[in-house]
């Protein structure tokens, strides 16, 4: 396992290299629900019908049916509009 520092809290986070690069999808989504826990803000963001668990520490102002910038599993940025227009047609 690797080591990897959040930018934003500079916390390190255990993660494998292969998870890591698996991650690295760009995408936007729409906050569905936030919590936090031990200090670190999550929420489950979604993008049509897939879901997922990022971390909201960059983006503390985030709340449910906010659309947010995700990459590597954690939301760098509010965005304006709706998600699912940002986000290009449906398959």
């Amino acid at each position: 396992m690797s080591q990897e520092i959040d930018s934003c809290s500079g916390r390190g986070t255990d993660r494998t290299r292969d998870h890591a690069e698996a991650d690295a999808t760009l995408f936007v989504g729409r906050v569905e629900v936030v919590r936090e826990t031990g200090g670190e803000r999550w929420g489950v963001v979604s993008l049509r019908s897939a879901r997922t668990e990022v971390g909201l520490d960059c983006v503390p102002q985030a709340l449910p049916g906010d659309s947010v910038l995700v990459i590597a599993g954690v939301a760098i940025a509010l965005v304006a509009g709706d998600a699912d227009e940002a986000a290009g047609p449906s398959a």
